[in-house]
């Protein structure tokens, strides 16, 4: 074991001297000269050793040295002595060796050093001293520690399934190390959580340890699997290196078939849990094996989707399936674990050789034939599906499929389908098939004649379909048919032979299958005579003839009745062969029923015709002329006998010019057109019934009227009172003489007649009159042939006229004599119509002429109309209008001064005579005198600061325009006197204080305005005020303008310059036990750094830094810190933000050691089940923080000697198991936060405060808290028992020193 030691101790010190430094990483020359010589020691190592040519005091040896080891490294910490320390020299070695081993050469200037190459599973003893200079102090006491057992190696990871886990590794070689290995610890760790399990050595060989995991692992997760060794005293060893293993994909869920078909099945499921989503599943692998028969299938998707449909399937076969999720790792596939079988059957092929025939009941009822298909089916279905989409089903196990009670006529398409648990296969091809359909019932005859039979019947009221009917007859083996439709149940049966016998037959009929026929029999009736007729018809006679029938039958007479009603006859015989007769003594106008039969030994039917006699004329026929072509004719009805009608014509000469038929036994009347005017007709009438006509009435000699005349001439207008006409003869027809009349506007009319084609009248003035000329001829007038004609009006008397603005004048006037419809008023500049034309009415007096020029004299017209005719103006000369306001007003502004020069310009149309010149004050509203000027300019007299509106105006003929034209001239302001900045160190960083004098005269506002060299900003402040206050950025220079706003005319421009102060940081500060982390955001604004101040020191930290921190520093002390940042002022200074100062304390360290020179005191007041003692005062200090917690160990005393050791403080068992599985515990915290602190003497680092004496009571059975909130028993303890005691102190960082255990108090029999 020495040797192992020493020789990692020579290699750890070479490695020390080949890098700079050692372990301590930096090093600190002393402050005096020195010279250097070199020593061999007896490892035969070179050291340096050195002389100082002054003496130096040795400085106090480090105390407090605390150590904390792994396997192969111990961790050395300690507090500095009071004084100078320069470095330190870190000693140790085995606990076994008589002397400690230096291991830096170079003093270590931090109070912490980390050793390396130790052996683990070792004792070792460490102390430290200080240097100063040359001089080295004493060591300080010595620290014992054990390092750690080694880390286990070759660990490997096999994952079985998510509940089986095999670890195996190489357990450790302990040596002859002070620790055995007690258990193995197997720590594994994921995104769900840390979990670990104590392994006993009896799961290990010589060469291996095998354990297995039983927790459930998470699938598709990475786990993290380590272990380490665990001595018999609970020290846990170096932990492994952490081998990493993937969990698989667990199983999908829900694996279904969805859905097959006759070579296809579609599988579809749910993701598996994806578990810590370690990986993402690539595809999924599904396995299909038929149930009953072999050829397992092996199917995968090419993407992570969760169905497949999987084909090339045997049709009616059960499959099972299985699914599992998978990944590509370097080449490999990675499976998850399969589902759960699901399974599925496909369905079954498809029927062939489908055929139908008709049962015994052809209209109800068919058997389906069919051929299986492969491998058959459970079951078979026939599908009848009629046109109307309703469907039937019938099903066997076997062929033929009987199918009954179906619709008699309907036609079905009839499928065949095989099933099974998987559904329905494909139909077979499509067979069609059609019902018989129901024969027709009740068939009758219903009437016979020579030539037609007519038949009826019913249908059955039974639910059938059809869609048409057939009834055929037959004549002597000759058959024909008429086709019918569904919804007729009735025929005639036409063009049949006359007495003829024949077969009729009746039948149903649906998609061309006919139903069973229902027949009668039936014969046809003889003819009669043909041809009857009337040749000729008189008002008392008629002679009537016709042909014997085409198949004469064996008779001698013809029997004749007629009668002019149904009841009322009279009967003749004619001897055959005869063909006509004459009837006589007959009504004229009437109509008669002729009857005809031949009469022998067979009577044929009798031929009736119903025959006129000639009607008589009309009375009382009149005509007269209702137009130039057209003639009306009226008329009485004859005085006996009937009519249905009249025809009306006109003659002239020889010709016909017109003929009209009034189909009517009730008009009278009528009218013949397109005859020529002036002309006279002969106009007859004839009277009409059943088409023979009577004799005519005429009425001789019937005028039209004339035609109208030609080529009127009237004058349109006439400028005198006296009007002539004319015009020319009409064209056609004849004339007896002219009618002339003359209506004026007021209905008046003057009518005269003349031979003649012209006329002369006397009119009134400013008159319209209608014209009108008329022919004449047998006292009828032709139509009117009108015209117009208008009188000029006279001009308008006493015309005036005067400007109402300046481009309209005002005209009035009085009216003339005769008529006016109404007035023109217009105006005149040289000649030239000016403006705009004004038309009023008749009736009016006065008008406006708009759209002139202003200052302009005019000539005014008032022009006269009457019917849109043109009368004589009326005028007046020299009428002015307004003049136009003047023109371009220029105003000179004027600074410093108080004469205003004005100028302007004359209206830019028209002329101005002379101008008024008006001026105001805007600020006080006085108006000053009106000036007059026949200049264009003017001076003014005005004051500072002050603004004033202009008006000029212009006069024209005596006229002043109200509108003038404007403009405003202003003084410009007085500036700011004596600008300043007011600002000191208190002074805000985000504002500025401006002060001046106030301007004199008039001002509106007075206009700060700042900027720095980025941007600019604009404030405004009122004119009486002395200072404005504006609003910047930190730590910028800012120039500050003002100037005076007056009517918006700046003043001069005052300026200064100043810079804003640098923002306070916003900081906090991180607490910690030797020092103060001060942790800021950079402040708005800008900086060129910042200060942190830590008790009075300042530091200067970067403009990109936003920490610095205070260290050094004592625990558990108040401490003055602030940040600042700083920029250079305008002067080159150095200005900061405001100065604010905050205390903090630092965090509490672990509680100092114990002092190990005080022991407890029992006093002999130990009892069977409890121990009281006394910590003795002094036993601990505040010195790193105030003491919150004591808590009392208790552990039962054996043959070793603990009392110089202390209880494990990594453990708080309860002492409920104590002298059990417990060796020490817990038996109460004590909470000193309860006590009176106004009564402790204030701690400080330097000077701290003894803990007083605390009196304990181990085994009373009361209940404590720990700084943790758990709850602690103080349990009793055994009666004649030894027992030893220790006390630890907690400060408020969470960890505790106790002092060692004391010696062996016994509690009483």
């Amino acid at each position: 074991m020495l040797k192992r030691f020493f020789g990692l101790l020579m290699l750890c010190m070479m490695y020390s001297l080949a890098m700079p430094g050692g372990s301590s990483g930096s090093t600190n020359n002393p402050a005096t000269e020195t010279t250097t010589t070199d020593a061999v020691t007896d490892l035969g190592v070179t050291t340096a050793a050195s002389t100082t040519n002054t003496t130096i005091p040795a400085p106090s040896a480090p105390s407090d040295l605390s150590v904390q080891t792994t396997s192969t490294t111990a961790n050395l910490t300690w507090i500095a002595p009071d004084g100078d320390v320069t470095g330190y020299f870190i000693y140790y070695g085995l606990v076994s060796d008589d002397e400690l081993v230096k291991v830096n050469e170079v003093p270590s200037p931090s109070t912490n050093y980390k050793v390396d190459c130790l052996v683990s599973n070792s004792a070792y003893k460490f102390a430290v001293s200080s240097q100063f200079a040359d001089a080295e102090s004493e060591r300080s006491d010595v620290i014992k520690a054990n390092t750690t057992l080694t880390k286990p190696t070759e660990i490997d990871v096999e994952i079985k399934s998510l509940s089986n886990v095999e670890i195996q590794w190489t357990p450790i070689d302990v040596g002859g190390g002070v620790m055995k290995v007690e258990n193995y610890i197997i720590f594994w760790s994921s995104i769900f959580g840390k979990e670990n399990t104590s392994v006993n050595t009896t799961y290990c060989s010589v060469y291996t340890c095998t354990f297995y995991i039983t927790a459930d692992w998470q699938p598709n997760t990475e786990y993290e699997v380590q272990v380490a060794a665990e001595s018999s005293a609970s020290v846990l060893g170096d932990v492994s290196d952490a081998v990493y293993r993937t969990t698989a994909f667990g199983p999908p869920s829900n694996v279904t078939v969805a859905s097959s078909t006759l070579s296809t099945m579609n599988i579809i499921w749910n993701s598996p849990d994806i578990g810590g989503g370690a990986r993402v599943i690539e595809y999924y692998q599904i396995v299909l094996d038929p149930v009953d028969e072999n050829g397992q299938k092996s199917f995968s998707t090419s993407d992570d989707t969760t169905h497949i449909e999987i084909s090339n399937l045997s049709p009616n076969t059960q499959y099972s399936s299985t699914v599992s999720a998978s990944v590509v790792i370097d080449d490999k596939v990675g499976a998850g674990a399969p589902s759960e079988k699901a399974f599925g059957w496909t369905v079954p092929g498809s029927p062939g050789n489908v055929s139908i025939e008709y049962g015994e009941v052809n209209t109800t009822e068919v058997e389906v034939k069919f051929v299986k298909p492969q491998n058959g089916a459970t079951q078979y279905e026939s599908r009848f599906i009629a046109a109307s989409g309703v469907e039937k089903r019938f099903s066997s196990t076997n062929s033929p499929i009987e199918a009954f009670n179906l619709k008699p006529g309907e036609t079905y398409d009839v499928y065949v389908r095989a099933n099974n648990s998987a559904g329905y296969g494909l139909d077979s091809e499509s067979k069609k098939i059609t019902m018989v359909p129901l024969p027709v019932v009740d068939l009758k005859v219903e009437n016979v004649t020579d030539n037609f039979v007519s038949i009826s019947w019913n249908i059955s009221q039974d639910d059938f379909k059809f869609d048409s009917q057939v009834v055929q007859y037959t004549f002597r083996n000759n058959s024909k048919q008429d086709v019918i439709d569904n919804n007729t149940f009735s025929h005639k049966i036409e063009n049949l032979a006359s007495g003829a016998e024949y077969l009729i037959e009746v039948f149903t009929k649906s998609n061309n299958v006919r139903s069973e026929p229902r027949v009668v029999v039936e014969v046809t009736e003889l003819l009669g005579v043909l041809g009857l007729r009337a040749e000729t018809q008189t008002t008392t006679s008629i002679e009537i003839a016709w042909e014997a029938p085409p198949a004469r039958l064996n008779f001698d007479n013809y029997s004749i009745t007629y009668d002019p009603s149904d009841t009322d006859f009279t009967a003749i015989i004619v001897p055959a062969p005869a063909s006509s007769t004459n009837i006589t003594g007959l009504n004229p106008g009437t109509l008669y029923k002729v009857s005809i039969t031949c009469i022998g030994i067979v009577e044929s039917d009798t031929v009736v015709k119903y025959l006129p006699t000639s009607p008589y004329p009309v009375e009382q026929l009149e005509a007269s002329a209702t137009s130039s072509n057209s003639v009306t004719v009226t008329w009485e009805e004859p005085a006996q006998g009937g009519f249905y009608g009249f025809e009306v014509y006109a003659v002239n000469g020889s010709n016909l010019i017109q003929n009209i038929t009034v189909d009517t036994n009730t008009t009278m009347t009528t009218e013949l057109d397109n005859l020529s005017p002036g002309t006279k007709y002969d106009v007859c009438s004839e009277v009409v019934f059943y088409g023979v006509r009577s004799r005519p009435v005429c009425q001789e000699d019937t005028p039209t009227n004339p035609a109208p005349v030609t080529n009127l001439t009237v004058p349109h207008v006439a400028e005198e009172n006296v009007v002539d006409i004319s015009w020319s003869k009409p064209s056609i027809g004849s004339i007896d003489y002219y009618a002339v009349s003359f209506e004026n506007s007021k209905g008046d009319i003057e009518e005269a007649a003349t031979s003649k084609l012209s006329y002369s009248f006397n009119a009134e003035y400013g008159e319209k009159y209608d014209v009108r000329v008329l022919s004449v001829f047998a006292n009828l007038n032709s139509t009117e042939e009108p015209a117009t004609t208008v009188i000029s009006p006279l001009a308008a008397d006493n015309v005036n006229s005067y400007p109402s603005s300046t481009t309209v004048l005002t005209v009035s006037w009085t009216h003339p004599s005769g008529t006016v419809g109404e007035y023109e008023v217009y105006a005149e500049l040289n000649g030239t119509l000016i403006g705009d034309n004004t038309t009023v009415a008749g009736d009016a007096q006065t008008a406006a002429i708009p759209g002139l020029h202003p200052g302009t004299y005019y000539n005014v017209f008032v022009k006269s109309f009457s019917f849109n005719v043109e009368g004589p103006a009326a005028n007046i000369t020299q009428v002015p209008t307004v003049p136009n306001p003047p023109m371009s007003l220029d105003v000179n502004d004027t600074f410093p001064g108080n004469v205003t020069s004005i100028s302007w310009s004359p209206p830019n149309t028209g002329s101005a005579e002379y101008y008024i010149i008006t001026y105001s004050d805007v600020q006080t509203s006085n108006v000053f005198e009106n000036e007059t000027s026949v200049k264009t300019s003017y001076e003014l007299t005005v004051e500072y600061g002050s603004k004033y509106t202009i008006e000029v105006f212009s006069v024209f003929g005596g006229y002043k325009n109200a509108e003038a034209v404007n403009g405003v001239t202003t003084t410009y302001p007085d500036s700011v006197k004596e600008l300043k900045i007011n600002q000191n160190k208190n002074s805000p960083s985000t504002t500025l204080d401006l002060a001046w004098i106030k301007p004199s005269g008039n001002g509106d506002v007075i206009q700060i305005e700042y900027s720095d060299y980025r941007s600019s900003a604009t404030e405004t402040a009122n004119f009486n005020d002395t200072g404005s206050t504006v609003s910047v950025e930190p730590g910028y220079n800012y120039t500050a303008n003002v100037k005076v706003i007056s009517n918006n005319l700046q003043s001069e421009t005052q300026s200064v310059q100043v810079n804003s102060k640098p923002n306070q940081p916003q900081y906090v500060v991180i607490v910690g036990v030797n020092n103060l982390i001060l942790s800021w955001e950079f402040p708005n604004g800008n900086y060129e750094g910042f200060i942190a101040t830590c008790e009075g020191q300042r530091f200067y930290v970067d403009k990109t830094e936003k920490s610095h921190t205070c260290s050094g520093l004592n625990p558990n002390s108040q401490y003055t810190v602030d940040v600042n940042s700083w920029i250079t002022d305008i002067n080159g200074a150095e200005e900061t933000s405001l100065v604010k100062e905050t205390s903090h304390a630092t965090g509490s360290a672990s509680p100092a050691p114990a002092n190990s020179s005080v022991e407890l005191s029992t006093n002999g007041k130990q009892t069977p089940n409890a121990i009281t003692f006394l910590l003795p005062e002094g036993t601990f200090t505040d010195k790193n923080g105030p003491i919150e917690y004591y808590a009392v160990y208790i552990t039962l005393a054996d043959n070793t000697d603990k009392t110089t050791s202390g209880p494990d403080l990594t453990r708080r068992d309860s002492c409920q198991n104590l002298g059990g599985e417990t060796k020490e515990c817990v038996s109460l915290w004590y909470d000193v936060r309860e006590l009176d602190t106004n009564s402790r003497r204030k701690r400080s680092f330097d000077d701290p405060a003894p803990n007083p004496p605390i009196s304990f009571i181990i085994g009373n059975g009361s209940e404590s808290t720990s700084p943790w909130n758990e709850s602690f028993i103080n349990y009793k303890l055994q009666p004649n028992t030894d027992y030893q005691v220790s006390v630890a102190a907690k400060t408020s960082n969470d960890e505790m020193t106790a002092m060692n255990w004391s010696v062996v108090i016994p509690t009483s029999k």
